[in-house]
């Protein structure tokens, strides 16, 4: 019983995170200044570029957080795609 309890657990961590992935899949699809910026974080490999993770993380976070709010008022059927999915992953996250 407890296999199964962990497999379940292990199945919809997994499903919450391909929500996520899917999520931000669409939005770098949609959007080419998100495209250009997740391009740019995984470009560069040395070590002191992995040094500068965090930066470029809230970086890219600040670039994808603008988009949203640019798409929020121009297209609200965005905006409920979006509210709608994370609705449904934080419900998936605590199940």
């Amino acid at each position: 019983m407890k296999t199964s309890t962990r497999r379940r657990s292990l199945k919809d961590a997994l499903m919450s995170f391909g929500a996520v992935l899917l999520l931000a899949l669409i939005l770098i699809a949609m959007d080419g200044r998100v495209r250009e910026q997740v391009a740019l974080r995984f470009e560069t490999h040395d070590a002191a570029s992995l040094a500068q993770t965090s930066t470029k993380v809230r970086d890219l976070a600040d670039v994808v957080l603008d988009v949203v709010r640019d798409r929020t008022s121009s297209e609200r059927t965005l905006m409920v795609f979006v509210v709608a999915a994370t609705v449904l992953v934080v419900f998936m996250v605590r199940t």
